[in-house]
């Protein structure tokens, strides 16, 4: 039920056959296995479960893609703009394209996105994910209705941001950086560099979450 209404753009269908590529189970915590790459990670919080699960499927979407590249960035598209916003971990990415989404602006991604290494970027149709506490103001845009929260996060309904669906292409063509919370625009050529400091590895090439 999760996947149907956080995911957009996916076509969630019953499988039945198997070894699954992933594999969500519970003893005590839930748990997230990929065959490929083992545990990814495990929680007694639902939702913070679901955000391994969000991390597992873009490492499989990565794998199969290998001309793409993953990387740590949010983005919004206005009326004339597609904005990629930079910054580091808790930087604010999230509540930044959270607060901007309005009439004419749309989300594309708030932490992961699929990036071709020049001017493309990917949505993958996952939900924005808020750190707790919350700013009241934000929640107060957004709506209580609209936020499925956990211990330390909360997911927000995609609809209320009007999300891109997964597989949506858009042409970037600026770029901000958050800095104490505050974006300044830096110049394509930047941004561009910034982007490939933040690609994101295959678990294959890091330590996996015990």
């Amino acid at each position: 039920m999760l996947m149907e209404r956080l995911l957009l753009g996916w076509d969630i269908i019953k499988e039945t056959c198997s070894p699954f590529d992933l594999n969500v189970g519970k003893v005590e915590k839930y748990s997230i296995h990929s065959r490929k790459y083992g545990l990814l990670g495990r929680s007694r919080d639902l939702v913070s479960s679901f955000n391994f699960l969000v991390n597992a499927i873009a490492y499989e979407i990565l794998s199969r893609n290998p001309k793409f590249r993953l990387v740590h960035a949010a983005a919004f598209t206005d009326k004339t703009n597609v904005n990629i916003i930079l910054g580091g971990k808790k930087a604010g990415k999230s509540s930044f394209v959270s607060s901007k989404v309005g009439k004419f602006k749309r989300c594309i991604g708030d932490d992961l996105l699929l990036w071709d290494g020049n001017k493309t970027i990917i949505a993958l149709g996952f939900p924005v994910r808020l750190r707790r506490p919350i700013d009241t103001n934000l929640i107060k845009k957004l709506g209580t209705n609209n936020l499925l929260v956990g211990r330390s996060l909360a997911f927000v309904n995609p609809n209320v941001l009007k999300q891109w669906p997964a597989g949506n292409a858009n042409t970037i063509n600026r770029f901000y950086l958050l800095r104490n919370y505050r974006p300044e625009e830096i110049t394509f050529e930047n941004g561009l560099s910034e982007l490939k400091t933040r690609l994101i590895k295959l678990p294959s090439e890091q330590s996996l979450i015990t």
